[in-house]
């Protein structure tokens, strides 16, 4: 989970992995109100999957909380570790 701490406009985050994964969903929470996922991204990643991330293509505003869902490529399981905010 990542909490919004400005206004970003077109934010990208990336993520290192335990196991080769994917970006798979991003869904965003604002004032408490009901969570929305978006499809309002381009998905980010590494040549060997073992980094994986989102660009998304809105800006988002102070508050708000975005969870990012990774999904493992083979099956393992899958430890997501440095969410780290990156500039394509």
């Amino acid at each position: 989970m990542v909490t919004v701490k400005g206004s970003f406009a077109q934010p990208a985050f990336i993520a290192d992995c335990s196991v080769p994964c994917s970006f798979l969903r991003l869904s965003a929470t604002w004032d408490n109100e009901s969570e929305t996922t978006t499809n309002n991204f381009t998905p980010l990643g590494s040549a060997d999957h073992m980094v994986a991330g989102v660009s998304y293509n809105r800006t988002l505003m102070l508050g708000m909380k975005i969870k990012l869902l990774f999904m493992s490529l083979d099956n393992r399981p899958l430890s997501v570790t440095n969410v780290r905010t990156y500039v394509p």
